[in-house]
């Protein structure tokens, strides 16, 4: 079995009540997700990019920040953290503005500055010491998950009756795919299609704040969608296989009779399925540990962070022009974003 994302890239920069719009994916299997919350800023470590509207992207263990290489300051320069924090305020700003428009409440929410305890481990937890606090991360998402689920916006939306639920969605993120005559979409990398709505609230704050929503929502979504051509790469890579087939050895003497860090995370699923925060952080702590202990015993970690520099090189070769016009685009909203913030 090839390598699993030991967790999602997660951005806490970003966080708080955001919407990305209606995005549909079509492929082998047609997919339709629609949901009324979802993190503006999406990030792509590898790539030392945080691709979506504001935030900072996240540290791996690979450290991948440098597959996009040092880069002087220029017209193509990557945004700091606080010029995307900016522009994270803006979009929320303007989107809060127009749903006003709209008749309905929306609060914007200050992006939360990232806490540098947090890490994105993609493949296997290869730290020890943080294993030790934070075992495999299931504890702070729950609690994550609990102080979104109380954000305003999703308390409001919740407090609406159905046909005012119904609207506030529709004042947001544009209406339903069936309903739209001309949805964004396009054609990712590996060949799915994805779409978005080109109106609603979150459409047009992204149009008013970066002016091409087109160029926008392509360069995002191809710049997220990545990390499958790095796993594939990794689970072909022969230093790999070794490693992997040394880490279960390793877990078995230590217990833990798994094949891959994937598994355990299945195994770990089902441990502590309906448990709160703290007990399933009790849980889960003594396999994060082994798996980080055998992670570093066996060389599974170094060689995964081999795999990843390679690879997150190559893709940044390849795909410099997405992420030329992320930035572009990026550079071209900071004044307008500096404007919509200052004028509160």
């Amino acid at each position: 079995m090839g390598p699993k994302r030991s967790d999602e890239c997660t951005d806490t920069a970003g966080a708080g009540p955001r919407s990305h719009g209606e995005v549909r994916v079509k492929g082998a299997r047609a997919v339709t997700i629609f949901a009324m919350a979802i993190v503006s800023a999406v990030c792509v470590v590898g790539l030392g990019e945080s691709v979506g509207s504001g935030g900072s992207g996240g540290s791996g263990a690979s450290g991948a920040n440098e597959a996009a290489g040092r880069e002087p300051p220029g017209p193509s320069r990557k945004l700091g953290a606080a010029e995307l924090r900016l522009l994270d305020r803006a979009e929320q700003a303007l989107i809060a503005a127009c749903m006003r428009d709209q008749g309905f409440r929306y609060v914007s929410a200050e992006p939360a500055r990232k806490n540098p305890q947090d890490r994105t481990f993609r493949f296997v937890i290869d730290d020890v010491s943080w294993a030790e606090r934070h075992g495999l991360g299931t504890q702070d998402r729950l609690r994550a998950g609990d102080d979104a689920a109380m954000g305003p916006n999703e308390q409001y939306a919740r407090g609406l009756s159905k046909a005012a639920r119904a609207a506030y969605g529709v004042a947001l993120m544009g209406p339903p795919p069936a309903e739209q005559r001309k949805p964004l979409e396009i054609r990712l990398p590996h060949g799915e299609v994805v779409g978005m709505s080109g109106s609603g609230c979150v459409a047009e704050a992204r149009t008013e704040l970066y002016g091409d929503l087109r160029a926008w929502f392509r360069s995002t979504m191809v710049l997220n969608n990545l990390t499958p051509f790095v796993a594939a790469a990794i689970e072909k890579d022969s230093a790999y296989r070794v490693s992997l087939k040394n880490w279960a050895a390793c877990m078995r003497g230590a217990g833990h009779p798994y094949e891959n860090p994937g598994e355990l995370r299945a195994a770990a699923a089902k441990l502590i399925a309906g448990r709160d925060p703290d007990a399933a952080h009790r849980i889960e702590v003594p396999l994060a540990v082994a798996e980080a202990r055998c992670a570093q015993r066996t060389g599974l970690g170094a060689a995964i962070s081999g795999v990843e520099r390679r690879e997150w090189a190559a893709l940044a070769r390849l795909h410099r022009p997405d992420i030329e016009t992320l930035r572009r685009l990026r550079l071209g909203a900071l004044d307008r974003a500096r404007h919509v913030v200052a004028a509160g």
